[in-house]
C-alpha cells in the first residue's frame, strides 16, 4: 500500500479549474526523479462531437479529451534517465475513475514498434494478450494494438503502441468493458499528435 502525501498538482486540469491531487511512487519502469512540472496549455473552447483538445507542453503532444466530467494529471521525469525509462505519463480519468494511461518514452534508435516492444516491455507481449495491428495518431503510424482479457480482481484493458518521431506511446484503456472509457480510448489513439512544437 502506497502512501500519499497531498500537494497540489500544478499540471491538473479539471473544468473547475486547479485541483488537489496525490501521487503515489513514479512507475517502475520511470525514473523516480521528476522535472518540475509545466503549467498546461488552455484547452481549446470548441467542442467536437464531444471532445475537445487537451495540449502538453512539456511532454509536447496534443490529444482530444472529454468535452466534461474528465480530470488530466502529467508526470514529467528526469529526461537524463536511462533510455528504458518512462519520460512523460498523463492519466486521464472520467467521472472520477482511471481511465486512459498515455507513457512516453525516448527511443533515438527510432526502432519498429514491434522492436521497441519486444526489448522494452516484453511482459506486454506474452500470450494471454491478443495481439494485431491498425493506424494510429495523425501521423498515420502503425500501431501494435493489446487486447488483455479482464478477471474478477482487474479490468480487461486495452493498449496500443505507436512509434513516432524517435519516440514511442503507451495509450492503455484501463477499463475497456466501459463504452465511454473505450471511446476516449479509441479517439486518443486515432488523434493524438505526437510532436507540438513548444
Amino acid at each position: 500500500m502506497s502512501r500519499c502525501r497531498w500537494r497540489p498538482v500544478v499540471s491538473l486540469i479539471t473544468l473547475m479549474g486547479v485541483a488537489w491531487g496525490c501521487t503515489s511512487n513514479p512507475p517502475q519502469d520511470a525514473d523516480p526523479v521528476a522535472a518540475p512540472a509545466a503549467e498546461p496549455a488552455p484547452v481549446d473552447e470548441v467542442a467536437v462531437d464531444g471532445f475537445r483538445s487537451y495540449e502538453d507542453v512539456q511532454a509536447r503532444l496534443r490529444m482530444p479529451v472529454p468535452w466534461r466530467d474528465y480530470r488530466i494529471t502529467s508526470r514529467h521525469f528526469d529526461p537524463a534517465g536511462p533510455i528504458h525509462q518512462i519520460r512523460h505519463q498523463l492519466s486521464v480519468a472520467l467521472q472520477g475513475q482511471p481511465t486512459v494511461r498515455i507513457d512516453v518514452w525516448d527511443d533515438p534508435q527510432r526502432r519498429p514498434i514491434a522492436q521497441w516492444a519486444e526489448q522494452t516491455v516484453p511482459f506486454l507481449l506474452d500470450d494471454s494478450r491478443a495481439a494485431t495491428t491498425r493506424r494510429a495518431t495523425t501521423w498515420n503510424q502503425e500501431g501494435l494494438i493489446l487486447e488483455q482479457a479482464g478477471s474478477p480482481q482487474a479490468h480487461p484493458r486495452r493498449t496500443a503502441l505507436v512509434a513516432a518521431g524517435g519516440r514511442v506511446f503507451r495509450i492503455t484503456c484501463l477499463r475497456a468493458q466501459d463504452e465511454r472509457a473505450r471511446a476516449a480510448c479509441e479517439r486518443i489513439v486515432a488523434e493524438l499528435e505526437p510532436e507540438v512544437a513548444p
